[in-house]
């Protein structure tokens, strides 16, 4: 009679999902830093369009729908939620910086 050597356990399979607190980051990423993102996006669009003011901040407006859900897709896209804050984080620099400074300068928001 044989013995056999007891076999190991095969690894368990990793889930395809996400952990929970992933999640609970996109979400955050999403709504209410999106909406934020996306109202300073409107406001460096709107300030630096070469229309008149009205106009510019009309097409901003229109714009800024389109600029919020891609957004929220490509949040839930990215393939960690930390890359995705951090390239939210330095766009959003990117955009304020200089709409601050023409604020200053010329005054019109």
């Amino acid at each position: 009679m044989q013995t056999h050597a007891p076999r190991k356990a095969a690894p368990a399979a990793r889930s395809a999902e996400p952990p929970r607190w992933h999640v609970a980051l996109r979400l955050l990423l999403a709504i209410p830093l999106g909406y934020g993102w996306t109202a300073l996006a409107t406001a460096s669009l709107a300030r630096f369009l070469p229309l008149p003011a009205l106009e510019a901040t009309i097409a901003a407006t229109l714009a800024s729908f389109g600029i919020y859900a891609a957004l929220i897709v490509w949040i839930f896209h990215a393939q960690h939620p930390g890359r995705a804050a951090l390239l939210m984080a330095l766009s959003a620099a990117a955009m304020a910086g200089p709409l601050w400074i023409s604020i200053l300068l010329e005054g019109r928001l």
